[in-house]
């Protein structure tokens, strides 16, 4: 059985930096944040098949932020298919999301095809207040 791959997992409003960050596994984003009080765009590009390399539009996707002592922070937060996109997902952090200043965090992130092929990705970010 193939599993799905992704081309990048955005938190933010745009690709590059959360508050709009680009979270694609390069530790070079390490200065990208959890932007405490705010509500956030996060977003799951390109997921692909490994073997076919074709966009997987059907999987169901999930991400959960956690302390990094495994405490589940909030809901998990459903990302829904982006209608006519090539693997793309997107999804709400809410504002309210009890995370705090200068503490770091571990988003979880789980893509589940229909065939039940699982994809996993963990990254590590800071929370901060958002900067002027």
């Amino acid at each position: 059985m193939s599993q799905p791959v992704s081309g990048g997992l955005i938190v933010g409003g745009q690709r590059g930096a959360i508050g709009s960050y680009l979270a694609d596994g390069n530790e070079d984003n390490m200065n990208v944040v959890l932007l405490v009080g705010n509500d956030q765009v996060i977003r799951l590009e390109d997921l692909q098949d490994s073997e076919t390399y074709e966009a997987v539009n059907t999987a169901f996707v999930t991400a959960q932020i956690k302390t990094l002592r495994g405490v589940d922070v909030g809901d998990v937060i459903e990302l829904e298919y982006v209608t006519d996109s090539d693997g793309d997902y997107r999804g709400l952090i809410p504002d309210e999301l009890p995370i705090e200043n200068d503490t770091y965090y571990i988003i979880e992130l789980t893509a589940t095809t229909l065939s039940g092929d699982v994809s996993f990705w963990r990254f590590k970010r800071a929370a901060q207040y958002r900067q002027p």
